[in-house]
């Protein structure tokens, strides 16, 4: 029982040691033991730390071939162009992204959006006076009457306002007054045209009609209304006195001559220009 007790305990430590040849001198210690018999114990611990040295020593010669690799890689990627961006703001500084897609003018946003929603209405006025140009030359190159109706027309005479085309703006609404169509505008449209060129008999007879549907619908009736403020720029030019004269000239009814005359004792009350001559 005894040696095979000792031969367990020899096995363990043989197992951790190295064998020695037979030439080799064994040096005895106290205790009968000999030097080579003692086992050498290795530290887990040293083990694993010299690993992670060399594996984080590996990687980071990796990382830096990665960071060269990309920095190629960007500076061969395009910059935003400088005439592009001299409307811009200056934005400040963003880290470049390998993976940014390359500068287009199909995914640049080139102005803000209520400054494009106003470029596709100027577009959609110009394409609309066009073919209603283009029509009307048509009709006449075929002598055949251009028909439309009163809305239509009003419709026509406010897109060539808009367009600064005021001839063919004032043709449109004299066309939607030989229509049905009951609406003031036509005619309110009208006295402001005349009353900038300054027509005195016709700012006057449009005045009339804007006044009847006035006081038929009960609208604008607070001073300066819209024939009171062509009146007074017609006074400019022409002086009150003559506006005057011209109303007693025309053979107007008495109620209608009374709500004429009435624009220009505003005008005389509160001394607005032209109100002396």
């Amino acid at each position: 029982m005894g040696s095979a007790t000792l031969a367990d305990d020899d096995a363990s430590i043989r197992g951790m040691s190295s064998p020695l040849s037979e030439s080799e001198s064994k040096p005895e210690i106290g205790g009968g033991l000999s030097a080579s018999a003692i086992p050498i114990i290795r530290v887990s611990s040293e083990y694993d730390t010299e690993r992670e040295i060399a594996e984080s020593t590996r990687n980071g010669i990796a990382e830096q071939d990665e960071v060269t690799e990309s920095a190629n890689l960007q500076s061969l990627t395009l910059e935003k162009p400088v005439q592009a961006a001299a409307g811009a703001e200056p934005e400040p500084s963003q880290p470049s992204n390998s993976n940014q897609e390359a500068f287009s003018f199909t995914n640049k946003r080139l102005c803000e959006r209520w400054l494009d929603n106003l470029f596709m209405v100027l577009y959609e006025d110009l394409r609309v006076w066009t073919i209603f140009r283009a029509e009307v030359a048509h009709f006449k190159t075929q002598h055949v009457a251009y028909r439309k109706t009163g809305l239509e027309w009003e419709i026509l005479g406010d897109l060539g306002i808009r367009l600064h085309h005021k001839e063919e703006a004032k043709e449109a609404y004299q066309r939607c007054l030989d229509t049905s169509r009951y609406s003031q505008k036509p005619w309110a449209k009208l006295l402001e045209m005349y009353a900038e060129e300054g027509d005195i008999t016709r700012t006057i007879q449009a005045a009339i009609r804007v006044a009847a549907y006035q006081y038929a619908d009960y609208t604008e009736m607070t001073y300066p209304t819209l024939i009171a403020r062509c009146f007074f720029k017609l006074g400019q030019i022409h002086g009150h006195a003559k506006i005057s004269f011209t109303l007693l000239s025309m053979g107007l009814p008495d109620p209608i001559l009374k709500i004429m005359d009435s624009y220009l004792q505003y005008g005389k009350t509160f001394k607005v220009e032209g109100y002396d001559f």
